[in-house]
């Protein structure tokens, strides 16, 4: 397979000791859990027989449950998350108010034999299968290609399920044209033959790119693709000229890839999106219906540690204890 290089309100209690569950032996613990709810204390593991009390239910709530203990108590402060997956679309966001003692600290922990995970992932879904002829797509794709609508505008460049990232379709190496070397900048390359001829949606285009040394690697959108010129230009200029060096093989020339083109969707796992439509196609790898595994992500930050500089207030004494982060991304900005 090719790859691609890859607060609400809180209810208001007379005793703030009374918002978590206290071990005066150990710590102040406090319970998190997908079968929680916010309006609970937050002392227990699990729901009570009653389900009237049990784990809060979101890590918001949690930690604006910490900050009030933070104020009224001076204990260890450990809050314990149980299993499953916890879906943000902004970070969370820590700061000194967050912070616990040296001999005091605030843990954001696991619940023992759970496996817990924080997810920048949308999930996608209202999968359908693709019918009718989709133009572009390689014949080999063909009844093996599903879409899925995620809204006009919507734009990302990395796509996962629950083994990891899947890989954006992507062409095989081609070479851009020695002979013009003097052409190219950092923001325009000139290409060969008909390596890039009748491709559509080129204005979502991505082209990866060894430029100038072969130690150097750009992931860049294309802003344009002009057939007449034989000129690919990205709208973020890269760090060096869109050529090789003498270091490359041949001289003045270096291999790209381009990516993100329906033209190239010719494997399972591979997929292209379209962000003016706002359709996801997606050749799955078991080639059966897509599930709610598959998500795009929506945040480039899932915890986010931040002081107070101007102050010289920092962020202190927290740990994070057997937590996956996962389903984020980071893409270099046009500005």
């Amino acid at each position: 397979m090719k790859r691609a290089f890859m607060l609400f309100p809180v209810l208001l209690l007379t005793s703030m000791a009374g918002l978590f569950a206290e071990d005066h032996r150990q710590s102040v613990k406090g319970y998190v859990s997908k079968k929680g709810s916010d309006q609970w204390s937050g002392k227990l593991a699990g729901p009570n027989a009653s389900n009237t009390d049990g784990p809060l239910g979101t890590l918001e709530v949690a930690q604006a449950r910490v900050r009030s203990l933070l104020k009224e108590q001076a204990a260890p402060i450990e809050v314990v998350i149980r299993g499953g997956t916890f879906r943000l679309e902004e970070p969370l966001v820590l700061t000194p108010e967050d912070s616990g003692r040296q001999e005091m600290p605030v843990v954001w922990t696991s619940y023992p034999g759970e496996r817990v995970i924080i997810s920048g992932g949308k999930p996608i879904t209202g999968w359908k299968k693709v019918t009718e002829p989709l133009p572009g797509l390689p014949p080999n794709a063909a009844g093996k290609v599903w879409c899925a609508d995620v809204g006009k505008g919507t734009t990302f460049y990395s796509l996962f399920d629950d083994l990891g990232i899947l890989p954006q379709a992507i062409s095989g190496r081609f070479y851009t044209d020695s002979n013009s070397q003097g052409d190219q900048t950092n923001r325009t390359m000139k290409w060969q033959g008909d390596d890039l001829a009748n491709l559509s949606h080129t204005d979502e285009a991505i082209l990866h790119i060894l430029p100038s040394y072969a130690f150097v690697y750009n992931v860049l959108r294309v802003e344009s693709i002009n057939e007449s010129t034989k000129t690919l230009t990205v709208t973020t200029p890269s760090g060096f000229r869109l050529h090789a060096s003498k270091l490359g093989k041949p001289e003045f020339q270096t291999y790209y890839r381009i990516a993100n083109v329906i033209e190239h969707l010719d494997e399972p796992g591979e997929w292209v999106v379209n962000s003016k439509t706002g359709r996801l196609y997606y050749w799955p790898i078991t080639g059966e219906k897509p599930g709610d595994d598959v998500c795009y992500p929506v945040t480039d930050e899932l915890i986010s540690f931040r002081g107070d500089v101007e102050n010289r207030e920092w962020v202190r004494n927290i740990a994070l204890r057997g937590i996956v982060l996962r389903n984020t991304e980071r893409m270099l900005d046009d500005s």
